[in-house]
């Protein structure tokens, strides 16, 4: 494969990547999130609801587009900054902040269904009436 191949193959991931990113939860929730608190999820640095409950912080997998703009636009990080966040926060100690990183954006769509207090990141045109698109303030 030579040079030029590979990046007409990567390219198109990251244009869809400029699309950014939706949050949907469970049909029930209804309360809007800002994207400090989203930033504070990404981070670890919070994993509860401002009314106390626990979230869980769902996203797709590595390469998905919408996965990366929510780092991006967020909290301007590589997914390799990320990762090294996600290492830090378990060697402290801090990995009771709840983020699961899902095989695929319908696993996201399963997940955010079934389990309540759950937020998940997944590309903008694939939201559905199944869940609940949060409004980020």
């Amino acid at each position: 494969m030579t040079r030029r191949t590979v990046l007409a193959l990567t390219l198109p991931a990251i244009l869809r990547g400029a699309e950014g990113f939706a949050v949907i939860t469970q049909k029930s929730n209804i309360h809007p999130i800002t994207k400090a608190q989203l930033k504070k999820l990404l981070l670890g640095q919070t994993a509860n609801w401002p009314g106390g409950g626990k979230i869980t912080l769902c996203l797709g997998p590595v390469g998905d587009p919408a996965r990366g703009a929510a780092l991006k636009q967020l909290a301007d990080m590589s997914e390799s900054d990320y990762n090294k966040n996600v290492m830090h926060l378990n060697f402290v100690g801090q990995s009771d902040a709840a983020h699961k990183t899902l095989p695929s954006v319908s696993a996201v769509f399963q997940v955010v269904k079934i389990l309540p207090g759950s937020v998940g990141v997944v590309p903008p045109g694939e939201v559905n009436d199944s869940v609940n698109k949060l409004a980020v303030d």
